[in-house]
């Protein structure tokens, strides 16, 4: 479906790409249209003629990109999930780790540690098939976790902020109990 009639104007057929009629933009502007590519509807748009046109064109990726991004998230999602099952383990294996602030941390590892276990998978495999392939509820369910454990993990590390910068600036604070 081609908008070309929308800024060509009336004098122009809806079939002709290629005409400008009334309408006379510069050269250097034509590789910047927007309105010109095919607009691919959401799965459940009931009247796909009422809809606007996307703004964004789909960018041609080319298939080893997915794999290295994939194979590069995947090997992050696996160190993520180890290093940060070793944070929990030490501190439930050490008396001496259990303080208040140390709480924060293992907070962190443990946020790390469900943000790398359900994104970096189902990233590996989106990037196999090139495409999202689980549908959109997984998609939905999938931006949820990731936006839930990233911001877990930003309110962490702003809570470590604010403990170590009363820790530094108030120390006789903490010593008190």
């Amino acid at each position: 479906m081609s908008f070309n009639h929308l800024r060509t104007g009336i004098s122009c057929p809806p079939q002709e790409h290629n005409c400008n009629g009334t309408f006379k933009e510069p050269l250097s502007a034509r590789r910047f249209r927007l309105l010109d590519h095919d607009y691919h509807h959401p799965t459940d748009t009931p009247h796909p003629e009422l809809s606007l046109p996307h703004p964004f064109s789909a960018v041609d990726v080319p298939d080893y990109a997915h794999y290295i991004i994939g194979t590069v998230i995947l090997i992050v999602g696996i160190t993520g999930v180890l290093g940060n099952t070793l944070v929990v383990y030490a501190f439930c294996r050490s008396r001496s780790l259990r303080t208040p602030g140390n709480m924060f941390v293992v907070n962190l590892a443990v946020a790390d540690f469900l943000m790398s276990l359900t994104q970096s998978p189902v990233f590996f495999a989106a990037s196999l098939h090139r495409r999202w392939v689980f549908g959109e509820r997984a998609c939905e369910l999938y931006a949820f976790c990731g936006a839930l454990f990233g911001i877990c993990s930003m309110m962490t590390l702003t809570a470590i902020a604010a403990d170590r910068c009363l820790a530094i600036t108030r120390p006789l604070t903490f010593l008190g109990g």
